[in-house]
């Protein structure tokens, strides 16, 4: 039982943008910009000095400041030089200049063309500007390059509703909610999926130009969807929440024909998942997420189910 409970916490470690700014771990953002400031006062050529200053800037909000630095590194010689790229482009972008962002990361992107980074983030500008076309080009790459990130699967998960309210948008919802249902946002994704398996289409707040150009990244789109629901009147209960799930996986994974994309990169392992009969702790599992007792008390009183929905996530070839 105790193994299948640390698998919870060795689940949620996805691969996740550098770009989204990493500040050491034992610092304040106080701190962290003494540390590097100090550095790159000792070495003001540093790749690394000067991109933590960079990221210490784009975390305190000035965008600007962070697209200068990175803009005197990205294209100089150093080990680092896609990371000042990527930022540049996420400067530009928090800027309020998805255009430009999306023009720099098409530019460049040839340069480094097995970074799923580039494409996300072209991606992500191309939502911003409703972009369909770029969007649904670059979500496969990136999807292709690194399906295991949370940002990337809620991307596609917004890019599937918003277009055409695609039932298969929850398919994403469910994966990233499986990658990250341990992390502060998790309740948020919890939520959003809650709307989509439902269809409560008017739980979810869609951004105008104006709103989507003020968001920052992916996190903040899911809570703007939500904020209809804050009071959490519509989210379904972890049990209910199992019973929703496991309908919608079943007649969605049920033998008929889905999307290449998701037979390639998903079907196998919610296929395997269901046909070993996981389904129930898989669903539970995702239903932490909501907070509160009843998915504790069911995890509990299933130690076996548990166990083996472990080490079937230990096993699995997905």
């Amino acid at each position: 039982m105790f193994r299948a409970i640390i698998l919870f916490f060795l689940l949620v470690f996805s691969q996740m943008l550098r770009a989204q700014v990493v500040l050491p771990d034992t610092m304040s953002l106080d701190e962290a910009f003494t540390y590097y400031r100090e550095l790159t006062e000792k070495n003001p050529r540093a790749a690394y000095a000067n991109l933590g200053l960079a990221e210490c800037y784009f975390a305190a909000g000035d965008y600007a400041k962070s697209q200068k630095i990175s803009s005197r590194f990205m294209n100089s010689d150093n080990v680092l030089q896609q990371d000042f790229h990527l930022l540049y482009a996420q400067s530009l972008d928090a800027r309020e200049f998805p255009e430009k962002a999306l023009k720099h990361l098409k530019k460049y992107n040839a340069q480094f063309p097995d970074d799923y980074r580039f494409y996300y983030l072209r991606a992500w500008s191309a939502y911003k500007i409703q972009n369909f076309d770029e969007l649904k080009r670059s979500s496969l790459q990136y999807i292709t390059l690194n399906r295991n990130f949370v940002a990337g699967n809620l991307l596609q998960s917004m890019y599937l509703y918003e277009s055409n309210n695609d039932p298969y948008a929850a398919v994403y919802a469910v994966y990233a909610l499986f990658l990250s249902s341990s992390s502060p946002s998790a309740n948020s994704y919890y939520r959003y999926l809650s709307s989509l398996i439902q269809g409560n289409h008017l739980d979810i707040a869609i951004p105008i130009k104006d709103q989507r150009y003020k968001l920052l990244n992916v996190d903040e789109t899911i809570m703007y969807y939500v904020k209809r629901n804050a009071n959490q009147s519509h989210k379904l209960s972890p049990s209910v929440f199992v019973l929703t799930l496991s309908a919608y996986l079943q007649k969605t994974f049920a033998g008929e024909k889905i999307p290449d994309v998701l037979d390639v990169f998903y079907g196998k392992f919610f296929r395997s998942m269901m046909e070993q009969g996981h389904l129930e702790a898989f669903c539970w599992y995702l239903a932490r997420a909501a907070g509160g007792r009843e998915p504790i008390d069911w995890m509990v009183k299933n130690p076996q189910k548990l166990s083996a929905f472990s080490d079937f996530l230990e096993k699995a070839d997905w």
